[in-house]
């Protein structure tokens, strides 16, 4: 599982669109800022990684993420237990 969650944020590149981010990983719970977003690998929520978005700016709705905001950063992956809503 480790390798497999290693592999998905090494999947993740600058220019990648937010919408193929969340294909693997979802958001995680607690505060939310569209442009600098954390999220939890779908099969281990203790897999983390810090995504940094170049906003869409077509994109009207400033509380959720527009599906194409472009990946600027990804933080390596680090464990921590998770946030819940």
């Amino acid at each position: 599982m480790v390798t497999r969650a290693i592999d998905a944020v090494n999947r993740i590149k600058t220019g990648m669109l937010r919408s193929d981010v969340e294909k693997e990983f979802r958001l995680e719970g607690g505060l939310f800022s569209r442009n600098q977003t954390f999220y939890v690998y779908r099969i281990c929520p203790y897999i983390k990684v810090k995504v940094t978005f170049e906003l869409d700016p077509s994109y009207k709705d400033f509380v959720t993420g527009s599906p194409k905001d472009r990946v600027q950063s990804v933080s390596k992956p680090y464990l921590e237990y998770s946030v819940m809503d």
